[in-house]
């Protein structure tokens, strides 16, 4: 479990040691007005308005398929960095999205110390070089000054620099208004509140907790202003729980799209000053597996949680439905148990799948080997793990008799459904092959 607690210390206690931070809070105004938009304190909360005109933020983290983020409803996109950023605010505003543009602001945790003054200034030159180059675009509606800089990092310096991005930014583009991305932690939001005044939204991601933020955020975070999610979805593989040799448990198809459901049912998005938010992650990657947060297979096809995002953003369905993946068991045993096979011998995975409109479903398979990924976190960027060949296989009903792989080791047996409309489910169990003549587990 040491991957566990290292990144824990780098998540929470590193942090914490800010808490103790006594400076008084500086008395600010909340707020943006230019004459292309306007973020304003009303009845219900602070609003956004581009050009007189409300406008809530419904929005991808993300920069695939965006014809289909149109057509579920969205109106904007987010960045991580600056990389190809021409093309795709022309596409964008070919489509009618706005863009939230993340500037190429490098986390502590990558290498920037951010006591080192040299440093600093060459990265806000940077910076300014982005902002000059992008800020008559059209498309252009927020610019954010970083991406959870503080995860596992500590520095006096850290805060002041954020804030001076954020000053010289609006200095040079008055037009737009700044953002920084944190995690929705008290202590990073109060570090934001205490010593960032010019930065105008607070951007938070948050995955499993964001029902459960919004007492937080009336009661303990400083900051009283407007914000926004700037990445959400399904519970994070920080979230859940782990097999006895570290691999964490991802959620089935449909317990993900279930969870962000409730966030629907539990109106987190309309809540006073929040200006909207960007689900995470609108295309497909690679973070614990390539599934974990994806809401498109790698040949783009849509998941149910796209299916979720569309009745979020209309208030209804889509026509045709993507299928689900209820439940998986591995020789009986339910998704969370740590199971042991023996190399090369035949075993049985249980599934329960089925498609809102009974379309015909077309079953798949495949091993992967379990990456190790414990020092990696914050999207750092991950290699994918290797596909084992020359496994037996046999899909008998619901029911996948499988071969175990030869070698010792850490695998995950995923379990892939399409149905006819371009509709994909995904759902994988973790399991430990040893050469021990004697299968165990362990709950």
């Amino acid at each position: 479990m040491l991957g566990k607690t290292l990144l824990w210390l780098g998540l929470v206690a590193i942090p914490m040691l800010f808490s103790a931070c006594s400076e008084p809070i500086p008395t600010r105004e909340y707020g943006f007005k230019s004459e292309l938009m306007e973020i304003k304190l009303t009845e219900f909360g602070y609003q956004m308005y581009l050009k007189g005109k409300p406008f809530q933020i419904k929005g991808a983290a993300g920069r695939e398929y965006l014809p289909k983020l149109v057509a579920a409803g969205g109106n904007c996109v987010r960045t991580w960095s600056t990389a190809g950023l021409d093309t795709l605010l022309d596409v964008a505003d070919s489509l009618g999205l706005k863009v939230m543009v993340g500037l190429d602001v490098v986390p502590g945790r990558l290498g920037l110390d951010y006591n080192n003054s040299q440093l600093v200034k060459e990265q806000l030159d940077r910076v300014k070089e982005s902002v000059l180059a992008y800020k008559d675009h059209p498309a252009l509606l927020i610019w954010s000054v970083g991406n959870e800089l503080d995860l596992g990092y500590s520095s006096e310096g850290l805060y002041q620099a954020i804030d001076e991005l954020a000053k010289t930014v609006k200095e040079i583009d008055p037009l737009h208004p700044v953002s920084i991305s944190v995690g929705g932690r008290e202590n990073w939001v109060n570090m934001v509140a205490k010593h960032c005044p010019n930065i105008d939204i607070l951007a938070l991601n948050i995955f499993r907790r964001m029902p459960l933020v919004q007492e937080q955020i009336k009661n303990d975070f400083l900051w009283k202003g407007p914000y926004l999610y700037s990445e959400w979805g399904n519970a994070g593989f920080w979230e859940g729980g782990y097999t006895d040799w570290d691999a964490p448990i991802e959620q089935t198809s449909s317990v993900k799209s279930y969870e962000m459901y409730v966030s629907k049912r539990n109106n987190v998005f309309f809540q006073n000053n929040c200006l909207g938010s960007f689900v995470f992650y609108w295309g497909n990657k690679q973070e614990r597996t390539h599934s974990w947060f994806s809401l498109f297979s790698k040949e783009g096809e849509r998941t149910s949680r796209y299916d979720v995002i569309e009745y979020i953003w209309k208030n209804r369905w889509p026509e045709n439905r993507a299928p689900d993946i209820h439940s998986i068991k591995l020789e009986d045993k339910e998704l969370g148990s740590s199971v042991y096979l023996q190399a090369g011998e035949m075993y049985k995975l249980v599934f329960d799948g089925s498609d809102p409109e009974n379309d015909s479903l077309a079953i798949s398979w495949e091993i992967l080997e379990e990456g190790d990924y414990r020092n990696t976190y914050g999207g750092d960027k991950e290699t994918p793990p290797q596909k084992i060949q020359d496994l037996s296989f046999r899909l008998d009903g619901d029911t996948l008799n499988f071969q175990s792989p030869n070698q010792t080791g850490a695998y995950r047996l995923f379990m892939y459904v399409r149905d006819t409309e371009g509709g994909f489910a995904s759902a994988n169990f973790p399991f430990y092959v040893q050469k021990s003549m004697q299968v165990s587990f362990a709950n």
